[in-house]
């Protein structure tokens, strides 16, 4: 296997057997994922949809997404990495988002904009029921075929990630001393892994929201600019904090006015 290969040398460059050097890099990754937050982005609709006491819903429910909006090959995808049968459309199915271990809700090249100017930052509770993959898992079938998926995408738990956790060619990950020089060399890797992929199982909810952080300045065309003037309101009504990130730093963001300590990566 690559992957074997490739930490066999590794291995040997620092004198450990492979046995060794995986229990270290297991280790050293639990270490790291320590640092990162849950984040999921979105538009206003989906945030009104959560302040309305609605769950974040799955591409099979709403028939939409600001992905690729292909039902048969997400299918396919979660059949594989999941075991959820291909023609289940009543499972409730993974939520998506990213983990990073920046604050700002933003990625390096921001790849995830194409899902919304909102991000929402998650309690790190949720994270006990989180997986992840090392890149885009539709990305990945998308450019590689549905062949021998798991050999390139195995998605572990946040709290258990291994040495099989990235698909290789990804340098010696003993070398990286926090989760932003992990990410940074995903990032530069290949264009296949340009963020951390989230899969939140089971129901996400507006209990689930630590902060809301608004990265563009909001619409002054109707109805969406009293749309987010209501999302606004609700926010401050529910107790959940919010940025307005789009605003320079030299003005100072906007924030509401409580702040919640919980949240984040622990």
């Amino acid at each position: 296997m690559k992957r074997a290969s490739e930490a066999r040398r590794w291995a040997e460059a620092r004198g450990l057997t492979l046995k060794q050097y995986r229990k270290l890099v297991t280790e050293h990754l639990r270490k790291l994922f320590r640092q990162m937050i849950p984040f999921r982005r979105c538009g206003a609709e989906t945030l009104w949809g959560l302040l309305q006491g609605e769950r974040l819903k799955s591409l099979f429910e709403t028939g939409t997404s600001s992905g690729l909006v292909d039902p048969n090959r997400r299918a396919l995808v979660e059949n594989e990495l999941f075991g959820i049968p291909k023609k289940d459309r009543h499972t409730v199915r993974p939520a998506y988002g990213y983990l990073h271990p920046d604050e700002s809700g933003r990625v390096l090249g921001d790849e995830v904009w194409p899902y919304g100017d909102i991000a929402v930052r998650f309690k790190s509770d949720i994270l006990e029921r989180t997986t992840f993959t090392g890149g885009d898992s539709l990305d990945q079938i998308s450019r590689n075929g549905s062949q021998n998926l798991l050999a390139r995408v195995v998605p572990d738990p946040v709290r258990h990630p291994t040495w099989l956790s990235f698909p290789w060619p990804l340098e010696d990950v003993l070398q990286y001393q926090t989760a932003e020089e992990l990410v940074r060399a995903l990032y530069s890797v290949s264009p296949t892994l340009h963020y951390i992929e989230a899969q939140y199982q089971g129901d996400v909810t507006l209990a689930d929201a630590h902060e809301v952080i608004f990265l563009k300045k909001p619409p002054s065309e109707e109805p969406l600019r009293r749309l987010h003037e209501e999302i606004r309101r609700r926010l401050n009504e529910e107790g959940i904090p919010y940025r307005e990130a789009w605003q320079t730093e030299s003005n100072g963001p906007k924030t509401s006015p409580d702040q919640h300590e919980d949240g984040g990566a622990r």
